[in-house]
């Protein structure tokens, strides 16, 4: 796994996943409770958001907070670099 936390709450599971030629990555974190979680299943997160993580692995950002359920073409949406904020275009 290479993100587990986003601001020190964990992420309910990644879900989504897209890669660009240069390493960076878009994923979705929707809310679905897994029967083997041994954790609070409650939501973590101030929502359920698309986030941004440059190929450093070290930057993760959300790039998309208004979505009630991200799925995989809302963070195609997301993923285009003129909808994106300047730190965290390539």
């Amino acid at each position: 796994m290479l993100v587990t936390n986003f601001g020190d709450k964990l992420l309910y599971g990644p879900n989504d996943l897209w890669i660009r030629p240069d390493g960076d990555l878009y994923f979705t974190d929707p809310l679905h409770k897994r029967n083997y979680w041994k954790r609070d299943p409650a939501m973590q997160q101030d929502g359920q958001h698309v986030y941004f993580l440059a190929s450093n692995r070290k930057d993760v950002k959300r790039v998309a907070t208004d979505l009630r359920q991200p799925t995989a073409s809302s963070a195609r949406r997301t993923a285009r670099p003129s909808t994106l904020p300047t730190s965290a275009r390539a």
